[in-house]
């Protein structure tokens, strides 16, 4: 690409006039690249084969005027020898391809943040090729299964639903329905051990119609065996924690 674009092409490209500083010209090539860098996402083909080369082309306009800003200033003409001035030729430019540039959309020159954008909406495009959608459509997916995964990794249980229970074997004379924290959960007695998901005091109710119902708070612990001896007639209920079924 030697000589192929002119000075004042390459200011009309990064929308920079002169005259202009180093700092000037790098912001004018970042905010150029960045909008290349998301017109490339949303582009396929043919399209994003052109931007590539509109990217080429920018990193040889920022050489180009960072070589003008850093020139030294033209001599005062009237220092200079009148009858042995000269008209000096336009500079030629030499320069390729900006050697920073590596192709496939993304830029290495621009900042951290517009690195690490690139490569972000480069993923993007490439899993909204496997998924046969649009960038925005995968965007929206990966978002809501990292959503998901967060609230699964750092939820946290909730009362009722823990992982790990209490288990709770009523033995009671006579018969008696029972109800854990007001609602309904067996008639007692018990076959086998009943799970309860709650943990803290809880409050148990023994009803049967002939007797009156009795109620009882009692401490539950999770990963705990508890027995529960109720004898309606005499309006008692004994609770103790046991090891073993077998040995209650």
């Amino acid at each position: 690409m030697t000589g192929s674009m002119t000075l004042s092409e390459a200011e009309a490209l990064l929308k920079i006039r002169p005259p202009y500083s180093k700092k000037q010209v790098e912001d004018a090539y970042t905010s150029k690249m960045r909008g290349l860098n998301n017109a490339y996402v949303l582009a396929a083909g043919p399209e994003q084969d052109r931007l590539d080369r509109e990217k080429v082309k920018a990193g040889e306009a920022k050489d180009i005027l960072l070589n003008v800003s850093a020139a030294p200033p033209s001599p005062n003409p009237s220092t200079s020898n009148r009858h042995t001035k000269r008209r000096q030729s336009p500079p030629i430019y030499t320069h390729g391809p900006n050697p920073g540039y590596a192709g496939g959309g993304i830029n290495t020159n621009v900042g951290p943040f517009d690195f690490i954008f690139g490569e972000l909406c480069r993923f993007l495009g490439i899993i909204s090729q496997f998924l046969n959608t649009t960038p925005q459509v995968a965007a929206i997916i990966l978002g809501m299964s990292f959503m998901m995964g967060m609230i699964g990794l750092f939820g946290g249980r909730k009362s009722g639903t823990g992982g790990s229970s209490a288990y709770v074997l009523v033995l009671s004379d006579p018969v008696a329905q029972v109800y854990i924290n007001g609602k309904y959960c067996a008639s007692a007695p018990f076959i086998n051990p009943l799970r309860i998901d709650v943990g803290g005091t809880v409050e148990f109710r023994f009803i049967n119609p002939e007797y009156p119902a009795l109620e009882q708070r009692i401490p539950i612990e999770r990963e705990r065996k508890y027995v529960l001896k109720v004898h309606l007639d005499e309006g008692t209920c004994e609770s103790a924690e046991v090891a073993d079924w077998e040995k209650r």
